[in-house]
């Protein structure tokens, strides 16, 4: 009989074969490293020891025919073929495999014969956790990498730090890390661990020059005692310095996070302390609009911390929050995650150039309890589309939708912990509410930054979603 297949997100190509095959449940090929974290996931799902096999049955091939992330599964002839050309491509296909495997009652795995080649529209594909907030024990970060995995979402967003925690480790500012409430080095290294095993890429965030109590309150001779970061040249030394610690405390991470979003900039114009820098820095402190004065700083902060990324060979990412008037002075290398429509729109970072990452309010937004928008909501969302909840945001209760993807290299889920204390009966029943929400959600942005263009409706995907959430408990149950 031949097995219905609901896979999230759609592959492009698809040819069912006749009935299912099985599988003698060794694995073996290239990509060596894939080979035992596949084992994890068959024993998680299907309670089935795959051992390490030449061939094996389960085959790894290294193929230059499927560049990038893109993969081919072929399970037909007593074997399951997954052709990449990276890890990233061997991942994809890996994760496919597991939506598809159940077992037979001899210990052989099962696989519908089919034959799968396939590739995503967007580069980049996201959840972001709030690990700052509302401090997470290790192991629920782990369970969110494997969540990224099953559904083929290459980079988990950690959001380390705000006014709540720093829940980072530091050699170099020990007093930044909240007692009782940040990781330690070895939990660090096991998370970076963990997710190279699985071929995910972690985007470690310091959120600066706002959110930063633990600077202002550990270490307020250097950074300031006023809510945000000091504008000042030994300020901003020791945060390149803090950011080229977290490249080298992320080693397998190509993008890193500086923030840069909701900082009372004002404040920096009034700080006759701030004064030397900015005019070391060719900026005319004592003009008139103190409004561009501000943005004008905060542009140069977003430069400084920039540059300590790129120095490292990263990618420096940052939340939309200079405005336009400052676009010239803030390098086109940081890609800009577009969010509030509000500091400054989507097309204005678009005409300016940068290259955008959507992270629209609505509906990527969790913010556990509360509940905004459904499942359904993120399904209908597209990366080329952004709606705005800021009340002086010129796109508030209505959408702007680019005319194309150009610059957009992807989307991003968002869940951020600010009202889990407040509304949940307790942290803990909070953060299962928000994997919950995440789980519900996630499979819809895999699906609509797989393929850009819509080749489902929601019954069909949420036919699938009922099959590969059954699918996520079981590989999230080592965590529970």
């Amino acid at each position: 009989m031949q097995r219905s297949i609901h896979l999230i997100p759609q592959p492009k190509t698809v040819i069912s074969g006749t009935g299912s095959i099985s599988l003698v449940p060794t694995v073996g090929g290239d990509f060596p490293f894939f080979h035992e974290t596949l084992a994890d996931y068959v024993r998680r799902i299907l309670g089935i020891v795959l051992t390490e096999e030449t061939p094996g049955a389960i085959r790894f091939i290294a193929d230059s025919a499927f560049p990038g992330e893109a993969y081919a599964l072929y399970a037909e002839d007593g074997r399951a073929e997954i052709h990449a050309s990276t890890p990233d491509g061997a991942r994809n296909g890996m994760s496919t495999l597991l939506q598809l495997i159940s077992a037979e009652k001899n210990g052989e795995v099962v696989v519908p014969a089919v034959r799968i080649e396939d590739a995503p529209d967007c580069a980049f594909r996201s959840i972001m956790v709030d690990l700052a907030r509302c401090f997470r024990p290790l192991s629920y970060v782990l369970s969110y990498i494997d969540l990224c995995v099953l559904y083929k979402i290459p980079v988990l967003h950690l959001h380390f730090t705000d006014n709540e925690n720093y829940t980072l480790p530091s050699r170099l500012f020990s007093a930044l890390s909240t007692p009782g409430h940040h990781y330690k080095g070895i939990e660090i290294d096991a998370l970076n661990r963990y997710a190279a095993s699985r071929g995910i890429h972690l985007m470690p965030e310091i959120d600066v020059p706002g959110h930063c109590r633990a600077f202002c309150e550990g270490y307020g001779d250097i950074f300031g005692k006023d809510g945000i970061i000091a504008f000042t040249a030994a300020a901003i030394e020791a945060m390149q310095c803090l950011f080229c610690e977290l490249c080298d405390m992320f080693p397998g991470s190509g993008r890193v996070h500086i923030g840069g979003d909701e900082a009372a900039i004002e404040k920096w114009t009034t700080d006759p302390a701030c004064r030397d820098y900015a005019l070391s820095q060719g900026i005319d402190f004592d003009m008139e609009d103190k409004r561009f004065l501000a943005e004008r700083m905060l542009a140069a902060f977003v430069e400084k911390m920039a540059e300590a990324v790129l120095s490292k060979g990263r990618v420096p990412m940052a939340w939309e929050g200079f405005s336009a008037a400052v676009n010239g002075y803030v390098t086109r290398d940081v890609q800009i995650m577009s969010w509030e429509n509000f500091y400054q729109t989507t097309p204005s970072l678009l005409d300016a150039g940068f290259t955008v990452v959507n992270s629209s309010w609505n509906p990527m937004y969790v913010v556990t309890s509360d509940t905004y928008w459904t499942q359904e909501d993120v399904f209908n969302w597209n990366i080329r589309t952004w709606e705005a909840v800021h009340p002086d945001s010129p796109y508030r209760d209505k959408k702007f939708i680019a005319p194309d993807a150009g610059q957009i290299i992807g989307g991003q889920l968002l869940a951020w912990g600010s009202s889990i204390a407040e509304n949940c009966p307790d942290e803990a029943s909070g953060i299962e509410m928000e994997r919950k929400l995440i789980a519900e959600r996630a499979p819809m942005l895999a699906e609509n930054t797989w393929n850009m263009e819509k080749r489902r409706d929601y019954p069909d995907i949420s036919a699938a979603y009922r099959k590969t959430d059954l699918i996520r408990k079981k590989i999230e149950g080592d965590f529970r």
